[in-house]
């Protein structure tokens, strides 16, 4: 077996053994601490173990929607002969996780009944109104390159044609990636509107903290997952549509506004990855210390 085919099995076992990991992994102290810090939630220990079976909870959804996305994508490419995906399935999946994971996640277990709600809690209460509007500019960015491929004769855009009537096959193509973008954009408004309105049992401060917490992550891997995956559609329009405009010598105007449209998507794929790390904070030392962990996880022994 030579090189090639060792770094192929390699890649074919060690993806799948990498996401069961994930999935079968208990949290760390240093992660419980990292998203402490992150969320800026006052460490307890009537709250430290709360957290940690979520932060458990939460990665076997997210990892588990990520890998079965992933899976349906391949099989889907296999199948068909067609690929370009790119890391949509994988961004898809992880914020289905995400919701599903909140969603099913086990009810807490609390003295008091009484509900903790004096009003119905919105998406902006839990993450800064400039990330929803991040999500609908690069929504509006990336309608501008379909309605430009739509109207435009992909074939010799600079001369009159007459054209039969009804939809082209590539039209097609076009409204299917927009009909993506609306259904990620209605999807991700709608999921975020249940987790925030979820309803939060009456607690102490520490425990309703972690939870504060837990919905904001949520709502940021939500978030952040609906301005990568509608970047990434507005990016392949965008390139299409740009190509398309400069094959038929289009004007200048028309040609700055595709290309700021492509880089707005391309910018918002971006954005929203770095987002929904967010969500999943990691140990950074040059953050400084990491707040104590009150009855850490305890280490087995030899």
């Amino acid at each position: 077996m030579g090189g090639p085919e060792v770094i192929i099995v390699a890649v074919i076992w060690g993806i799948p053994a990498l996401f069961v990991w994930l999935m079968v992994r208990r949290p760390s102290d240093r992660s419980v601490a990292a998203f402490a810090r992150t969320y800026e939630v006052p460490l307890t220990s009537h709250n430290v173990t709360q957290l940690r079976r979520y932060i458990q909870w939460i990665r076997r959804w997210r990892v588990g929607g990520a890998a079965a996305t992933t899976l349906l994508a391949v099989l889907t490419s296999a199948v068909t002969a067609r690929g370009g995906f790119g890391w949509f399935p994988l961004v898809a999946g992880y914020s289905i996780g995400s919701l599903l994971g909140e969603v099913t996640r086990p009810a807490e277990r609390t003295t008091n009944a009484a509900i903790a709600r004096l009003r119905p809690r919105r998406i902006r209460d839990y993450v800064k109104p400039g990330f929803l509007v991040a999500v609908a500019v690069v929504f509006a960015a990336s309608l501008v390159p379909a309605v430009f491929l739509l109207v435009t004769n992909p074939q010799r855009p600079w001369v009159d044609t007459v054209e039969t009537p009804g939809l082209r096959p590539q039209d097609w193509f076009v409204i299917a990636l927009t009909a993506v973008s609306f259904a990620t954009a209605i999807a991700s408004w709608f999921g975020g509107r249940i987790v925030a309105q979820a309803p939060a049992p009456a607690d102490s401060p520490d425990r309703q903290a972690v939870r504060h917490a837990i919905r904001s992550a949520t709502l940021m891997s939500i978030v952040g997952g609906a301005a990568m995956m509608i970047g990434i559609v507005g990016t392949k329009l965008g390139d299409a549509a740009r190509q398309l405009n400069d094959l038929a010598d289009g004007s200048g105007i028309v040609s700055w506004i595709l290309r700021s449209c492509t880089v707005v998507c391309l910018l918002a794929t971006t954005f929203g990855g770095l987002l929904t790390l967010t969500s999943i904070p990691r140990v950074a030392p040059f953050l400084g210390p990491l707040p104590p962990v009150p009855f850490p996880e305890p280490r087995p022994g030899p």
